[in-house]
C-alpha cells in the first residue's frame, strides 16, 4: 500500500495480492517441491504481473471508484480460492513449511532497504510529482499510467512476499485469512503511520 500510495493510488487489494503470494508459493513448495525462497520470488513476480494486468484499466479511475475496484479484486480472489479444489477450496490449504522468524526479519530488512533506496532515488520525485498533480506530471513528460502501474505492481510484489511468509509460517491458511478486513488493516497501518513517512 505504501508504494502505491506514493503515486496517489489508494488500493484495498493488498489482501488479494497476499493471497496470491501465499497460495502461489504454497503450490510451488507443496505440490512441486520447490524450495521456499525461489517459490516466494516466483509468487511475487506472478502477483506483480497480475497486478499490472488488472491495474492497467483500474488505475485510470480515481478516488472512491478506484477503492471500489480494488475491493472488488479482493472479494473476487477470495471467492476464486474458495471454489478451486486444487488448493483446498473452503477447507483451506496446508503443508507449507520453511518460514521462521529469521526469514521474516530478513524480508523486513530487504524490503526496508529497498524502500529506503527508493526514498533517496529520482524515482521518488517522479512518484511525488504524479501524486501531487498528475496533469502537471504528464505535461513535463512523465508517463503517469506507467508510473502508477509500477507502484501498484511493486506494492503487489511486496504483499505477495508477505503472504508467502505468512502461509509458510502458519503452515495452514484458508481463503478468509485474506478477507477485505486484512486490506483495510493494511491501509490503516499506512495512513495512521504517515503516507510520506518511511519509518
Amino acid at each position: 500500500v505504501y508504494v502505491a500510495l506514493l503515486t496517489g493510488s489508494l488500493s484495498f487489494a493488498q489482501g488479494a495480492f497476499m493471497a496470491m503470494g501465499c497460495y502461489g508459493a504454497g503450490v510451488l513448495t507443496v505440490k512441486f517441491g520447490l524450495p521456499f525462497l525461489p517459490a516466494t520470488l516466483l509468487a511475487a513476480v506472478g502477483a506483480a504481473a497480475i497486478a499490472a494486468v488488472i491495474g492497467y484499466p483500474a488505475l485510470r479511475l480515481r478516488g472512491i471508484y478506484l477503492i471500489l475496484v480494488t475491493l472488488g479484486i479482493t472479494f473476487c480472489v477470495r471467492v476464486l480460492l474458495e471454489n478451486v479444489e486444487y488448493v483446498g477450496g473452503v477447507s483451506g490449504f496446508g503443508g507449507m513449511m520453511g518460514a521462521d522468524l529469521q526469514a521474516v526479519l530478513f524480508a523486513v530488512v530487504i524490503v526496508g532497504a529497498l524502500l529506503f533506496w527508493l526514498s533517496r532515488s529520482p524515482l521518488q520525485r517522479i512518484f511525488d510529482a504524479v501524486r501531487e498533480d498528475d496533469r502537471v506530471a504528464a505535461a513535463i513528460g512523465i508517463n503517469v499510467t506507467q508510473i502508477r502501474l509500477l507502484g501498484f505492481a511493486a506494492g503487489a510484489a511486496i504483499a505477495a512476499v508477505a503472504g508467502s511468509l505468512y502461509g509458510h509460517y502458519m503452515n495452514f491458511v484458508r481463503p478468509e485469512s485474506f478477507d477485505v478486513l486484512l486490506s483495510v488493516y493494511v491501509v490503516l497501518y499506512v495512513v495512521l503511520g504517515g503516507v510520506n513517512n518511511l519509518w
